[in-house]
């Protein structure tokens, strides 16, 4: 029997892979869809995490009223909803390249 704390860190570990593999595979599916670099698809990944970012470091620093707050999350929601349209489009229609390359 193991104890309380690696089963713990154990679970946490499988998680974490589990994450990571989750959102590579989704950088991927990007990078063959839209004929981008791995690095782009992970950027569309990240997108919301992103802009959120940007939007709490703007209101930090008074830049960005809060009135305009959700106008920016709704076009970043609208600019990644177009983007998983259209990588699904072109997945339907035969149109993704898998390609083996690590770039």
């Amino acid at each position: 029997m193991l104890p309380l704390k690696t089963k713990i860190t154990i679970y946490l570990l499988v998680a974490i892979s589990h994450v990571i593999g989750y959102v590579s595979g989704q950088a991927g599916w990007y990078r063959d869809c839209l004929n981008v670099s791995k690095s782009m698809g992970y950027k569309i990944v990240f997108l919301p995490t992103i802009v959120f970012l940007i939007v709490a470091v703007l209101l930090g620093i008074g830049i960005l009223p809060w009135s305009l707050t959700d106008e920016v999350y709704g076009l970043a929601t609208l600019l990644s909803a177009a983007l998983v349209m259209l990588a699904a489009y072109r997945q339907v229609r035969g149109q993704c390249s898998p390609s083996c390359s690590t770039d």
